[in-house]
């Protein structure tokens, strides 16, 4: 018992706050001999269980906190059974392990990689390309952490430890940003270098037409995505029981600003198309040779990095994703990586936008909309800001049959 509570119940007895609380419950209809106490004396607070009322191996639990000699609180509630404590930990073992162990460990290898391409491949392509994108990506990526703020005040951080930690953040945030600024310089060189132009440049004619045919394509596939993964979550949680709960760290309430969190959408679109899909295919093909094996292994490192959300079993993700970022490569192959990152952006603007949509008041359902529809302002103003002596047909990426 801390010292704070202590001195908020006023040192009270255990029977002084048995007979506080049995009036309590019998006024809420409560039977006090089906009742246990779970409270010894010397503890905070008082705790009853009820073994008749249950769901399933989860008790009715009454819980009650006191204040200057009076109830302060009644609190009835189901417990948690201990059979899912465990469960829940040990998924979430897995899931470090699949984070840390594979995604963390295997897209570092590919960072070292991307720098190392970088350099053989610079005589087809420019470091001055990718420079907006990693900004870009550095700057969403920044305003997501800061939003996030309340979260770590939350968890009874000090202003040293919580300063600390955002100066950290910002050292990873510098350094990915450094690996998929070198992923879009090695990946644009390595499809080059083989006569392959997934990413047009603004110089090259037909760039607005493409950058407009990116966008469409899209919010098309973004919407088929949607469908996909609602069918795949419909299949998992009919064949391996697939359930999800919620996650404050994820809780658009424990933000700063509810309203910035799709922001977050270009961040994941641009880094991971960069990594996984431009520069991770490619670089997979002059390992394995085989297109689909190609696109299959930076899928799966993808895929294991999100098992860290609260999806139950963790190996649930992974599933999906696969399915996913295999369509992901389907998209980058058939309509380049423009296409691919609207795709992304867009499918994660749907969701995170929605989000806000749900929340019910003007200013997060307005930017809930602003955020979904954002995608298709950035290509038309890309399309309209280009010359339009340069709008000929479009460069794509040619069909995947001759990747192969």
């Amino acid at each position: 018992m801390t010292t704070s509570q202590v001195l908020a119940e006023g040192n009270m007895s255990l029977d002084e706050k048995e007979r506080l609380a049995a009036g309590v419950l019998t006024e809420f209809g409560y039977e006090m001999p089906t009742l246990q106490l779970d409270t010894r004396d010397g503890e905070a607070g008082l705790k009853y269980t009820d073994s008749a009322k249950a769901i399933g191996d989860s008790k009715l639990e009454l819980n009650f906190t006191f204040e200057e000699g009076a109830v302060r609180s009644f609190d009835p509630g189901f417990s948690v059974p201990e059979s899912h404590t465990d469960y829940v930990k040990d998924q979430t073992r897995q899931a470090n392990w699949m984070t840390y162990g594979g995604y963390a460990f295997l897209t570092f290898v590919l960072g070292v990689l991307a720098i190392i391409y970088s350099i053989l491949t610079r005589a087809h392509t420019s470091f001055k390309r990718g420079i907006i994108l990693s900004l870009v990506y550095f700057a969403a990526s920044v305003i997501g952490t800061l939003n996030m703020i309340p979260l770590f005040q939350a968890q009874g951080l000090s202003n040293f430890m919580l300063a600390f930690l955002m100066l950290m953040q910002a050292g990873i945030t510098l350094v990915m940003s450094a690996t998929i600024y070198l992923s879009l310089v090695a990946g644009d060189g390595m499809w080059r270098k083989i006569g392959l132009n997934p990413w047009p440049r603004a110089k090259e004619p037909g760039y607005g037409k493409y950058v407009l045919h990116s966008m469409y394509a899209g919010y098309l596939w973004a919407f088929i995505l949607l469908g996909v993964q609602s069918i795949l979550f419909f299949i998992l949680e009919r064949s391996i029981g697939t359930w999800s709960t919620t996650s404050a760290d994820q809780s658009t309430f424990n933000m700063t600003y509810a309203w910035l969190f799709p922001i977050m959408a270009w961040m994941a679109g641009i880094g991971e198309e960069t990594v996984y899909r431009l520069f991770g295919i490619r670089m997979m093909q002059k390992i394995v040779r085989n297109t689909f094996i190609a696109c299959l292994i930076p899928t799966i490192i993808w895929a294991l990095g999100h098992t860290l959300y609260p999806i139950y079993p963790v190996i649930t993700r992974p599933i999906e994703l696969m399915v996913i970022g295999l369509l992901f490569s389907l998209i980058m192959l058939r309509h380049g990586f423009i296409a691919v990152v609207f795709a992304h952006v867009i499918f994660d603007s749907l969701l995170m936008g929605l989000s806000l949509v749900f929340m019910g008041d003007a200013l997060n359902m307005a930017a809930g909309l602003f955020w979904i529809v954002l995608p298709a302002i950035v290509g038309y103003v890309v399309y309209k800001f280009n010359p339009k002596q340069k709008e000929k047909p479009y460069v794509t990426t040619p069909h995947h049959e001759v990747l192969q």
